[in-house]
């Protein structure tokens, strides 16, 4: 994990302000890694095909939210390879190298697979009517399922990685019930702000309000 540097005329930064970048890095990796799931779920269910606008556009919101976190945030950082699993590294590599290459950022030397060069842009001459046009590169299904079974596993590493960190951060004064923002002041020992509740908490407390309502159910039946 690499840190935006901060400057030494600024000050000297909380002891916690580290914690709280990576604890904000692997959030931010979680979601956009949980996004990348749900779009590879939509393009496998054959809700469209390839072909499609849509399926080209979602491919590349696919590369695109997935190397969101490992480029840099500003003031903040971003993560590297060091914070993924090893056995992830080989696609984590392919898929940041398209990113780069193809999805985020068009290079103008093109993308060459197989015989074929992607990424050019190509005049396409019909009945002497000219036509400019630029190919992309489309993974098909197993390419899509191999980078959802890699998000999900990336999903729970980043999970468990937060946990343990908010357990490290855990002290006296840790807030009551409510919302908070993670506090991103680089010279506050402040780990939470307290903010107004957002419909997103409203959600979360009724999933665990019936979540509690059914376990309870379930033992009463035992």
């Amino acid at each position: 994990m690499d840190f935006t540097k901060i400057k030494s005329s600024d000050g000297t930064a909380s002891s916690t302000y580290d914690l709280r970048r990576e604890l904000w890095l692997l959030t931010y990796a979680s979601n956009s890694c949980k996004l990348v799931h749900e779009l590879c779920n939509f393009t496998c269910s054959g809700s469209c095909q390839e072909g499609d606008t849509i399926y080209t556009g979602i491919i590349n919101a696919i590369y695109v939210s997935y190397g969101r976190p490992f480029h840099w945030c500003r003031n903040v950082g971003r993560l590297t390879e060091i914070d993924i699993p090893p056995e992830c590294i080989p696609l984590h590599k392919e898929i940041i190298h398209l990113r780069d290459k193809l999805y985020a950022h068009k290079d103008l030397e093109g993308y060459q697979v197989e015989s074929e060069i992607f990424n050019t842009v190509r005049a396409v001459v019909h009945g002497g009517r000219i036509s400019m046009i630029s190919n992309e590169l489309i993974p098909r299904g197993p390419k899509i399922s191999s980078i959802r079974e890699h998000v999900r596993i990336l999903v729970g590493h980043f999970d468990n990685k937060a946990i343990s960190l908010l357990n490290s951060l855990r002290g006296a004064g840790w807030p009551s019930d409510g919302e908070y923002i993670l506090n991103m002041n680089a010279f506050s020992d402040d780990i939470f702000i307290p903010t107004p509740e957002s419909e997103a908490t409203a959600l979360v407390k009724k999933m665990a309000e019936q979540t509690n309502s059914a376990d309870a159910k379930g033992r009463a039946a035992d």
